[in-house]
């Protein structure tokens, strides 16, 4: 038997919760590592690569928060977090590729 319809949406919220959790624990261990990396380094890469992480992290988290507790369009909630994963990722995609020419060929 199909559960009422705000039960399914309750299970829904506290399904976002949790991942949103997860991804932002996740997340924010991956900046902090990049950040140590950078400190210990200082290497501009690491620095690009833990925005990248941060920006992603901040994106999901936030679109997930805002959606259970302010229950906003769906479709503007996606349209910020998709923007801001974009960014995070053009963050880590010039880590990257600044990383590799600076590589040496053996």
């Amino acid at each position: 038997m199909d559960q009422p319809p705000y039960k399914q949406l309750k299970m829904f919220h506290e399904l976002l919760i949790a991942a949103s959790a997860l991804i932002g624990i996740f997340g924010t261990t991956a900046t902090y590592i990049g950040l140590k990396a950078f400190r210990r380094s200082r290497d501009g890469s690491l620095l690009f690569a833990s925005a990248g992480f941060s920006l992603i992290t901040i994106g999901t988290v936030l679109g997930g928060l805002v959606y259970v507790f302010l229950t906003h369009n769906m479709v503007e909630i996606y349209l910020g977090q998709s923007a801001m994963v974009a960014l995070g990722l053009l963050s880590i995609i010039y880590s990257i590729s600044r990383t590799s020419h600076l590589a040496k060929p053996t």
